[in-house]
């Protein structure tokens, strides 16, 4: 059987969804992965081809706690080119 070679514009790169936490969802004292490992994570999905998901989940209130937002975590989202 010939393999057929799919157009590059229909093909969807994989996609890596990963807590920012422990727990996928909003847990009170569930502590935040370190800078370290979330930028490693990061690059190694990058170097794979595939988007890095990050959950970030919110509070009871519906509000995203000030704590797992440090310069180093927003600065992820705003690396050239890893839209």
């Amino acid at each position: 059987m010939a393999k057929t070679k799919r157009p590059a514009s229909s093909v969807c790169p994989g996609e890596y969804c990963n807590p920012i936490a422990q727990n996928w969802f909003y847990v009170e004292g569930d502590r935040p992965q370190s800078d370290k490992e979330l930028l490693k994570l990061f690059q190694e999905t990058g170097q794979r081809g595939v988007n890095f998901l990050l959950n970030v989940p919110p509070n009871k209130h519906g509000l995203i706690p000030e704590s797992p937002l440090t310069p180093t975590r927003v600065q992820l989202r705003l690396q050239p080119g890893t839209h």
